[in-house]
C-alpha cells in the first residue's frame, strides 16, 4: 500500500514536472516566433526606406570622415527569392546586417531605424555568395561599397569603396574565417572613424 502511494506521487510528479516543461518550451518558441516577427517588421521598415531613397544613393560624395550619431548596418539584397506580402518585393530581404552589427562598438550601433541618425548600406555588386556552415557566408567578391546615408536629411554624405579579404579559389573549407575576417575589417573601419 505505502509502495503504490509512493508509486502514484512519483507518478504525479513527473506528469507536473512534463506539464511545466511544455509550458516552458511553449513559452521559448512564442518569445522566439515574436522576436521573428518583430525582425521582420523592422527589415520590412528598411526595406521601405531603402526602397524609397534608391536615387538618392547614388549621387557623388567624398569619403567619411566621420559617422553621424547611431549607425545601422544594412545589406540591400534584391528580391529574387519570394515574394513578401508586406514589404516591396524588389527589395526583399534587405535588413539589419547582423554580423557587421555584432562587431560594431555598443555606443555607435542601433538595431532599429527609431533612434537611428545614418543608415550604413553595406553593397556588393557580386551577388553571388558562397554559403556554407550554419551562418557562414563570404562574399565571392571582395568589392564592397559603404553608403552612409543620413535619415535626417534623407541624403548620402560619404561612401567607402573597400577591397575585403578574398575566399581561397581552391576551397571553401575556411568560409567561416574569410567572412568573419571581411566583417571585422568593416567594423573595424567604421569603429575607428569620430563619431558626430
Amino acid at each position: 500500500m505505502k509502495r503504490e502511494r509512493v508509486f502514484m506521487i512519483a507518478i504525479g510528479v513527473v506528469v507536473v514536472a512534463g506539464a511545466i516543461a511544455l509550458f516552458v518550451l511553449r513559452r521559448t518558441d512564442d518569445a522566439i516566433e515574436a522576436d521573428a516577427r518583430a525582425r521582420n517588421v523592422i527589415d520590412i521598415e528598411i526595406a521601405s526606406l531603402y526602397q524609397r531613397n534608391a536615387q538618392a544613393l547614388v549621387v557623388e560624395v567624398p569619403e567619411p570622415d566621420h559617422v553621424i550619431g547611431h549607425v545601422i548596418p544594412v545589406v540591400p539584397r534584391p528580391g529574387h527569392d519570394k515574394p513578401n506580402p508586406d514589404a516591396d518585393k524588389v527589395y526583399f530581404g534587405t535588413g539589419i546586417d547582423m554580423a557587421l552589427y555584432t562587431l560594431l562598438d555598443p555606443k555607435l550601433r542601433i538595431d532599429r531605424l527609431a533612434g537611428a541618425d545614418t543608415i550604413v548600406f553595406v553593397e556588393n555588386d557580386i551577388t553571388s555568395k558562397y554559403g556554407g556552415g550554419a551562418e557562414a557566408r563570404a562574399l565571392a567578391g571582395g568589392d564592397v561599397r559603404l553608403i552612409f546615408f543620413e535619415i535626417k536629411t534623407s541624403k548620402v554624405y560619404a561612401r567607402k569603396w573597400m577591397v575585403l579579404p578574398q575566399l581561397p579559389k581552391e576551397s571553401a573549407e575556411k568560409l567561416g574565417d574569410i567572412a568573419h575576417e571581411q566583417t571585422l575589417e568593416l567594423a573595424n573601419y567604421l569603429n575607428a572613424l569620430p563619431r558626430r
